[in-house]
């Protein structure tokens, strides 16, 4: 990867590789080698809710799996890492995973969302029986 040696290389939306931006196109994560065009989809779809992939409210916990953007695989040994899902209990993240495709990040909302609900006290209900009526209007 070039080294940036001048402070205008910064400001080049166009420069080096797309740096870790991707877009959704459908379900397909895209690099976006423009940061500008990358800025602006991402505005855009965060205000038409375009980036989640789900999002499931339990009993004292609320499950999120979003696209992220933003390469999050900082050590760039494998796929990117651009999707997360997190478990936010009383308004704070409680739990965090990561994975690489929308087809995974599904499977994983819905695994973390199935070990959530088994974790869940079962909730009883119980039927007490009718009391008998002398058929006296009361």
């Amino acid at each position: 990867m070039a080294r940036l040696t001048r402070l205008t290389d910064l400001l080049n939306p166009d420069w080096g590789t797309h740096n870790g931006r991707y877009v959704l196109v459908g379900q397909t994560p895209v690099p976006e080698p423009n940061l500008m065009k990358w800025a602006f989809w991402f505005e855009n779809s965060c205000r038409n809710d375009g980036r989640r992939v789900a999002k499931d409210e339990l009993p004292g916990c609320v499950v999120s799996t979003v696209f992220l953007g933003l390469d999050h695989n900082f050590f760039g040994d494998g796929p990117p890492i651009l999707f997360e899902t997190m478990v936010f209990a009383d308004a704070e993240a409680v739990d965090q995973y990561r994975c690489s495709t929308w087809a995974e990040a599904e499977a994983q909302h819905q695994r973390v969302v199935a070990e959530l609900k088994a974790k869940q006290p079962k909730r009883r209900i119980r039927v007490l029986p009718q009391k008998e009526s002398d058929g006296a209007a009361d």
